[in-house]
C-alpha cells in the first residue's frame, strides 16, 4: 500500500508546485477587456488543435542533367524531345529516299490521282471504286500498313516516354508521327502512274496507329498483344514477275517489302499477361501463341487474270494461308541489363523461326516456319 501512495503523493505535490508557479507570475490586466490574459500554457492547450499543421519540406527535384542516357525523364525534357524530332526528320528523309529507289525509279510521274483512277486500273477488272486496291494481294498490303503504323507508333511513343511525356501525350505523339510518315508514302503514290493514293491504305494506317497508341497509353492492359512479321522468299523472288532485283542486302530488303507471297503477318498473344495466381506462376515466361496470315500465288496483284509471264507450273489464282503455332517471347523472359533489353525489343516486331500448323489452303505441319 505504501508503494502505491508515494507516487500519488508525489504527483499531488507536483500539481501544487506548478499552480504556485502560475500564481507567482505577475498578473497584467488588458486595457480593452479588463481581464487578465490566459497563461501561456492554457492558451497552448486551447488553441493548439486549431493551429495549422506545419508544412513538410518538399523534396528537391532532381536536376534533369543528372539523368543517365537509359533513364526516362520524370518530366518533360525539351532537349531530348527536340533532338528526337530532328533525328526523326533526318531518318524520314533517308527512308523516303530508299523507298523512292525501291518503288519509283522506273515509274512514270503524273498528277495527283486515286488508285482507282490510275490509267491501268480505271475501267478494268481491278477497278474497285473508293476501295482502291483493297482486293489486291489478298489484303497482304493492308496488313503491312497496319503492322508498320502499329510499330512506328509504339517506337515513337516509347521515345516520348523517355523524353518525359505522359502516356497519353506519348501515344498522341507516336500516332501523329506514324500517320504523317505513312501519308507521305500515299502522297508519293498519288503522283505515280503505276500506283495512286489508296484510301484503304490510309484507313489501314489509322487502324495500326490507333492500336499502337492504345498500347503506349495503357501498357499494363495492352501488353499481352503483339503484331509480328516473318519472311521467306516466295517462288517469284528475284524474277521478272515481281520487278524486284534479288541481289544484295537492299535487294533482299526490297523483296521483303514487296514480295507479298513470302510475307506472313502474325498476331501474338502472351497468355501469361492475362493469367492470375497459380496459373501465372506455372506458365513459362517465354511461351506465347501466334495466329498467322499469308498468301500464295501472289506474283500479280489481281487473282485469276491471265498473264503471259506467270512461271510455268504455277497458278495465277490467289490463295489465302492461315497458320497457328507457338511463339518465343524473349523480351519478357530474359532478365538482361537495360542496353540488351533495347536490343531484345527488336523481337517484338518479328516472329522467330518456330513450328507452325498450316490450316489453309491445306492442312500441313511445318517444323520450322518463318
Amino acid at each position: 500500500m505504501r508503494l502505491r501512495v508515494l507516487p500519488a503523493l508525489a504527483a499531488f505535490v507536483g500539481v501544487l508546485l506548478s499552480a504556485g508557479a502560475v500564481r507567482a507570475q505577475p498578473t497584467t490586466v488588458r486595457a480593452d477587456t479588463g481581464r487578465a490574459p490566459l497563461p501561456a500554457t492554457a492558451r497552448a492547450a486551447v488553441l493548439g488543435p486549431l493551429a495549422p499543421a506545419p508544412v513538410p519540406a518538399l523534396p528537391r527535384a532532381r536536376p534533369q542533367t543528372d539523368l543517365s542516357l537509359l533513364e526516362a525523364a520524370p518530366s518533360y525534357h525539351p532537349q531530348r524531345f527536340w533532338y528526337g524530332v530532328g533525328t526523326a526528320a533526318a531518318l524520314d528523309a533517308g527512308v523516303t529516299a530508299a523507298l523512292a529507289s525501291i518503288w519509283y525509279d522506273e515509274a512514270e510521274r503524273t498528277g495527283f490521282h486515286f488508285y482507282s483512277e490510275s490509267e491501268n486500273i480505271a475501267g478494268s477488272a481491278a477497278d474497285d471504286g473508293w476501295l482502291d486496291d483493297w482486293h489486291t494481294f489478298v489484303q497482304q498490303d493492308k496488313l503491312g500498313h497496319v503492322w508498320t503504323s502499329w510499330h512506328i507508333t509504339r517506337i515513337v511513343g516509347g521515345y516520348g516516354r523517355w523524353a518525359g511525356l505522359s502516356p497519353s501525350e506519348s501515344a498522341l505523339f507516336g500516332g501523329i508521327v506514324s500517320t504523317v510518315f505513312q501519308t507521305q508514302i500515299e502522297v508519293s503514290d498519288s503522283f505515280s502512274k503505276a500506283y495512286g493514293f489508296s484510301r484503304t491504305d490510309a484507313l489501314a494506317n489509322l487502324v495500326g496507329s490507333a492500336v499502337g497508341g492504345l498500347q503506349v497509353a495503357y501498357p499494363e492492359r495492352m501488353d499481352w498483344l503483339a503484331a509480328k512479321y516473318s519472311y521467306h522468299p516466295s517462288p517469284y523472288y528475284g524474277t521478272r514477275t515481281t520487278g524486284v532485283d534479288g541481289g544484295g542486302p537492299l535487294g533482299y530488303l526490297g523483296n521483303a517489302v514487296k514480295d507479298y507471297g513470302g510475307a506472313t503477318y502474325w498476331l501474338t498473344v502472351r497468355p501469361e499477361e492475362r493469367l492470375d495466381g497459380r496459373a501465372r506462376r506455372v506458365w513459362p515466361d517465354w511461351l506465347a501463341f501466334s495466329v498467322g496470315y499469308g498468301g500464295d500465288n501472289l506474283a500479280h496483284a489481281i487473282s485469276g487474270l491471265d498473264y503471259d509471264n506467270v512461271p510455268e507450273g504455277e497458278s495465277n489464282v490467289h490463295r489465302r494461308e492461315f497458320y497457328i503455332g507457338p511463339d518465343i517471347d524473349l523480351l519478357h523472359s530474359l532478365d538482361l541489363p537495360q542496353p540488351f533489353q533495347a536490343v531484345l525489343r527488336f523481337f517484338e516486331f518479328v516472329r522467330l523461326p518456330a513450328p507452325a500448323l498450316q490450316l489453309a489452303p491445306e492442312v500441313r505441319w511445318h517444323w520450322v516456319f518463318y
